[in-house]
C-alpha cells in the first residue's frame, strides 16, 4: 500500500497552505497535478543565516547521556500526541518555519536551514564533521525538476510537552511515491518555533 491512505486521516480537516486555508480534498495529488505550482521557491529561505560560531559550537560533540535500549521505530505505532489546536498566531509561525525548511533546502543554502533547526535536532541528524562542513559549503541551489513540492501542512497541534505538530504532505524527487507523508514537530526557543524532529513513514504506513 502506498502513502496515499495516510491522507484519508485528514479528509474533511482544515488544511494550512501558506497563509491559506483549503479543503483537505485539494491537497491530493489529483489536485497536484502540475507539481511545478507546488514548488517552495529557494526565494522563501529568508530566516538569518547561523552564524559560524554557532554552527563550530555545535560541531563539538556534546556529551551524550545514557538512555535505555529503545524498540525499534518501524515497531511503534504512530499516533498524533494528546493536545489541542494551535491558536492562529502560532500556527502560521510553526507553517512558516516548516515551509521556509523547504525552501532553504531548494535553495542549497545550509547555514539558513540550520537556523530553522532546534539544537538538539541538528546534533541528532548530523555529524560534527558534517556541521562543521556548512561553514564552508556556498549555497548551490536545487536544480528546479529536483526541487521540493509542499502540497499541504495539516492541522497544526500543540502537544503536552509544548511542542506543536502537523502532518505535512510532500513530494520529493528521491521517493518514488507520488506523495509523502511527514510528520513535523516543532519546539518554541529564544529564537522563536524550530523544527526539532521529523517523523517519516514506509509505504505501508509504519514509521520509518
Amino acid at each position: 500500500m502506498r502513502r496515499l491512505w495516510m491522507l484519508s486521516l485528514v479528509v474533511g480537516s482544515l488544511v494550512v497552505f501558506g497563509s491559506s486555508a483549503v479543503s483537505a480534498q485539494d491537497a491530493t495529488p489529483a489536485a497536484a497535478s502540475d507539481r511545478s505550482t507546488f514548488v517552495v521557491p529557494p526565494a522563501q529561505c529568508v530566516i538569518n543565516t547561523l552564524l559560524p560560531g554557532v554552527l563550530n559550537s555545535l560541531a563539538t560533540p556534546a556529551e551524550a547521556a545514557e538512555a535505555p535500549p529503545a524498540a525499534m521505530a518501524s515497531d511503534i505505532p504512530f499516533a498524533i500526541p494528546a493536545g489541542t489546536a494551535a491558536d492562529a498566531e502560532t500556527a502560521t509561525a510553526v507553517t512558516d518555519i516548516f515551509r521556509q525548511s523547504f525552501a532553504c533546502e531548494n535553495s542549497g543554502n545550509l547555514s539558513r536551514y540550520f537556523s530553522l533547526l532546534t539544537e538538539s535536532r541538528i546534533r541528532a541528524s548530523f555529524t560534527a564533521d558534517e556541521i562543521a562542513g556548512v561553514v564552508a559549503i556556498p549555497p548551490v541551489p536545487v536544480p528546479d525538476e529536483e526541487q521540493t513540492a509542499l502540497y499541504a501542512i495539516l492541522n497544526v497541534t500543540i502537544h503536552g510537552d509544548g511542542r506543536a505538530g502537523a502532518y505535512v504532505i510532500v513530494d520529493t524527487v528521491a521517493n518514488p511515491d507520488p506523495v509523502e507523508v511527514l510528520y513535523m514537530i516543532a519546539a518554541e526557543t529564544a529564537a522563536g518555533w524550530r523544527i526539532d524532529d521529523v517523523i517519516t513513514f514506509a509505504a505501508d504506513g509504519t514509521v520509518a
